[in-house]
Formats: C-alpha cells, structure tokens, sequence
C-alpha cells in the first residue's frame, strides 16, 4: 500500500511539471514545437510507404534488396566513381567559393554590389538546360566548339570525324559538378565574410601578422560553422546530382549512384524499389555521420562572428593583383555559365542538330515556346508561381524550426532540424515515388493538384533552406538573445526584431537556392505533374523524350532568363533596402 501511495503521489507531480513547463512556454515557442513536427510528419509519411514496401514483404522483414545491390560486380565501380566525383568537386567547389566570398568581401577587389551575385550566375541556369548546353558544344560529332575546332584543323591538314575534345570524361564531369554545386558553398560562405567581426582581422593586423596567418588563425576559424555547412551542403548536392551524370555520364559508361537509382526504378516492371533505397542508405549514413559532426562543432560557440556591433572594417589591400582576383572571378562566370548559355541559345535558333552547323536565325523555337495556349507557356507560368511559394515555404520554416534547435536545444528542435535534411540523403526518384504514395489517395486526395506539387518541392528541398538555416543561425552570438531576454522581450520579437534582420542576408541566400531548385526540377515534378498541371521539369522530359533538342534549348534559354530576372530583382531589393538604413 505504501508503495501505491508512492506511485500516486509521483504522478501527478510528474504531470503537474509537465504542465507547467507547457505554461511557461509562450505561443511563439508551442507554434514553433508544433511547426517542427508537423514538417517531420510530412517528411517521414511518405518515406514509411516506400520502407513499408521494400523491407516487408508478405508481413515479413527481408534484407534481400541489400543482397541484391553488393551482390552485383559493377557496384564498386559505382561507388568509386561516385566517391571520386564528389569528393573533388566538393572540395574544389567549397574552395572556390570561400576564395570568391573573401575576395568580394574582405578585399578591394569587389566589384560594387555586382560582385556578389556574379558566382551565382551559373545557379540560375536550370542544372539540365546547362547540361544540353555542354552536349550541344562538346557533343564527340555535333557539338559546335568540336565541328570549329575539327574544320580549324582540317585547315592545317589533320583531318578527325569526331572530337577532339570528349565531354563524356571523368576530367569533365568534375569541372561541371564543381562549377554546379559552387554556389550552393558560396550563399553560406559570402554572410559569413560578410558578417565577420572586423575587429578580429584588426587585431591580427596589429600583432604583425600577414594576410595568410590572418585567414589561417583568425578567419576560417571564425566562420567554421559555415564552413562545415557548406561542405556537408555541396557534398550530399554533388551525390544527389542527376541531370548532369544522366546526360553526360551515362552514354560514356560512367555511372554514379544517382543514375543506378534510377535505372533500378526504369529499367524493369515493376520497379525495383528496394535495392534503390538500399544504395540510398549509403548516402544516408554518410549524412548522418557530417551531420552529427556538425553539430558538435556548432556546440563549442566559439564562432558566432555577428556580435550586434556593426564595424566598417578596412579592406584589404590586394595591389597589383586586384585585378587579377576580379579576372578570375570574370573568367569562372565565362566559363560555368556565358559558355553553357551561349550553347544554349546557338541550339535554340537551329532547325535540326545535325554535324554541320550555321548561325543563321531561326526563332521558329521560340515561337513554339510562348505560344498561346501551349503547353510549354503554361508549364513556365505555373513553375514560376509554384516555385515562389515551395521557396518561401522552405525559408520560413527552416529558419523557424534550426532557431528553436540551435537556442533551445530541445530534443524536439534538434529532431525536427535533423529530419529536415533526410531528403538530401534519399534519391528524389524514391522521395517522389513515397510522395505520390502518401498524398495521392485517401485522406488526402491530391493527385494530379497543384498543392501536391508544391509540398512535394517543399519535401524535396527543404533541406537546402536547413543547411542554409543552420548557419545564419550559428553566427548569431547567444548573447543578442540573453541581453533581449534580460529586457523581457519575448521570444517572437526577439526572433522578428533581432534574429531575423542578421540572418537575412544567408537567408536570402538560401532562398535562391530552393527556388532555382524548384524552378528547374525534373524528378519530383516527372512523378506528380500531369498534362493538366504541367511544368517545367515535365515539359523537359516530354521534349526530351520526341528528341526536339532545339525547342528544349529554346526552352532552357527562357528559364534561365526568367530565374535570373526574379533573382536580380530579389537582390536589388534587398540591398536597396540594406544601403538605406
């Protein structure tokens, strides 16, 4: 009895401290509890039919789709591919990023406000357009800079029916996955250069030290959480790539994870589902590794550069090679996104694709492209409108959900802030298949709508907008949020009138990001798109698929016009609103 007496007397007082802490939590942190969750159910829904179906098979547990995947020869090809393309490129990338980010910002070498939406630029061109543009100039036969260079050296009497240049090549594939991915390390690198304390380089400065020293123990180490962003985001982008290792890759025989997916859910009837998710499960493992080293760097706090004193720090001088840093930054721009688009829009004004080429005008393509009531016209309008709401989305609710995880550090937060990024781990082929699953039939209903689409964008990409969220998060010292407490302001004016005006400039960042990715989709729109909700990825795949080379040129041309319009216009705003305060 008297252990009953116990154990009535614990419960309630357990309950009762439940409540209260409940009480004691304002609106603004139950709505962002709230938030989290429902973000996580959404993500893992449709994630438990596609488990559901390959690992349960009769009501029984099987491990047979794993054994099929390590049983086939050709797997460590895949894999070493795979780990030699994404590593490089991921490092090269993330380099080239910081260079640019610290060139445009601690340096005289900027180039006004231009210079920081000029490694952006090969963002804006949809991963596939660039794709078509590449094999449209490097294609062995027709590319156009191989049929220039073959007739230069038939000239000089080396007569070659293909080539020189081969675009399907490992050299290649690594210089196009790191001028793809570059931008997604350098919206996380330029806020953080930008945000840095300048009284840590000026203090350097005084001790004697040189500009290498100052970036070697003062500022990569200020921006680590950036950093460690940036290469855990541009590494799961680089083995999450499809568009580019399926056009260029394939036909030369180079396969990478992302193609095998896709050829284990294509290739048979039905689709072999789970050794796709089994080969999914490596890259899993792998993010969950860079994940959780994440976060214990981000623990030690010893990094938060926006302290709320906002100095004018003196650039550093660059001398006779500021004009050497702004050539390099105008060559990459050259070579990653003029050269691909100018590929692009020579395709687009032809007839036929054939091996002789003319630059004779021809806009029949992109007639066909904005014509009224066509189908292309159509898919651009609702891209364009689907991509700002998934991109908007995205935002909010990152920054909302790795602000709870980052201050609090609640078990809620930091699960919801990690689901988040379960997508980048999983190949949109199985993502899409689970979200056509979960939200086609009963209770939802909504196949073939609109909102289908723009949750499925929102699953697909949401871990763009975490990564991004996470380190505006990490540079904002824990002390701006203390001094705001102390004056007893609450938690959502803290976070609207605090928080949010440093995080903006990540943010906006991150915001290109989902919207370009939106914007230029195939995958996940190929799966929940139908000829009554069209859009852009669907229209690629379709003129794709009738072999019209020069319409979808003409097509990836106006994308690529119309993503950089939005984008230009959202940063001129932004700065606009940034230079007048």
């Amino acid at each position: 009895m008297g252990l009953a007496s116990v154990s009535q007397a614990s419960g309630p007082s357990r309950l009762g401290k439940v409540i209260d802490r409940v009480r004691r939590r304002s609106l603004f942190d139950i709505v962002t509890v709230a938030l989290g969750l429902a973000v996580a159910g959404a993500i893992l829904y449709p994630l438990w039919f596609v488990i559901k179906g390959t690992f349960v098979v009769r009501g029984r547990l099987t491990v047979e789709p794993f054994r099929s995947v390590f049983d086939d020869h050709s797997l460590g090809s895949v894999l070493r591919n795979t780990a030699i393309i994404a590593s490089t490129s991921t490092i090269a990338a993330v380099v080239l990023a910081a260079v640019f980010a610290w060139l445009n910002e601690r340096t005289d070498a900027r180039i006004g406000w231009l210079a920081r939406i000029l490694p952006l630029v090969p963002l804006l061109i949809p991963a596939a357009a660039a794709a078509v543009g590449w094999v449209s100039l490097l294609s062995p036969v027709a590319g156009l800079l191989n049929l220039v260079t073959r007739d230069v050296l038939g000239a000089l009497g080396i007569d070659m029916t293909e080539g020189p240049i081969r675009v399907g090549s490992m050299y290649v594939l690594i210089f196009l996955y790191t001028v793809t991915i570059m931008p997604f390390a350098y919206v996380i690198l330029q806020p953080a250069f930008q945000n840095l304390d300048p009284a840590l380089e000026e203090a350097a400065r005084v001790s004697g030290a040189n500009t290498s020293t100052m970036l070697r123990r003062v500022t990569l180490p200020a921006i680590l959480p950036s950093l460690t962003s940036a290469m855990l985001l541009t590494g799961v982008v680089s083995l999450a790539l499809f568009s580019i290792p399926m056009m260029i890759g394939k036909p030369a025989g180079i396969d990478v994870i992302s193609t095998r997916v896709y050829r284990y859910l294509t290739s048979t009837y039905p689709p072999q589902t789970g050794p796709a998710l089994a080969l999914t499960s490596v890259v899993l493992c792998f993010t969950i590794a860079c994940v959780v080293l994440q976060r214990r760097m981000m623990k030690r706090q010893r990094h938060a550069t926006i302290t709320g004193k906002r100095n004018v720090s003196s650039l550093v001088s660059l001398g006779r090679w500021r004009i050497a840093a702004r050539g390099l930054l105008l060559s990459y721009v050259l070579v990653a996104a003029i050269i691909p688009f100018g590929g692009l829009l020579y395709l687009s004004t032809q007839k036929f694709w054939s091996g002789s080429y003319s630059f004779s005008l021809n806009t029949s393509n992109f007639r066909e492209v904005f014509r009224s009531g066509g189908q292309t016209r159509e898919s651009m309008i609702n891209s364009a409108v689907l991509g700002l709401i998934a991109a908007t989305l995205a935002i909010l609710v990152a920054t909302i959900v790795a602000n709870r995880a980052h201050r609090s550090g609640s078990r809620i937060g930091r699960a919801s802030d990690g689901i988040m990024k379960v997508p980048a781990t999983i190949s949109q082929l199985v993502l899409g298949v689970g979200i056509l699953l979960a939200f086609s039939g009963p209770p939802f209903r909504l196949s073939g709508t609109k909102p289908l689409i723009v949750l499925g964008l929102f699953i697909a990409y949401i871990h763009l907008a975490s990564f991004t969220a996470n380190a505006a998060v990490g540079q904002v010292a824990h002390e701006l949020t203390e001094a705001a407490a102390v004056n007893r302001a609450s938690p959502f004016r803290t976070f609207r009138r605090i928080q949010l005006p440093l995080m903006t400039p990540a943010l906006i960042g991150g915001w290109i990001l989902v919207y370009v990715a939106s914007i230029g989709d195939i995958t996940i729109v190929a799966l929940l798109s139908t000829t009554n909700t069209q859009v852009i990825g669907y229209r690629i795949l379709s003129l794709q698929d009738t072999g019209s080379y020069p319409e979808l040129a003409a097509l990836g041309v106006v994308v690529t016009l119309m993503t950089t319009s939005v984008v230009l216009a959202v940063t001129f705003a932004f700065n606009r609103r940034t230079s007048s305060r």
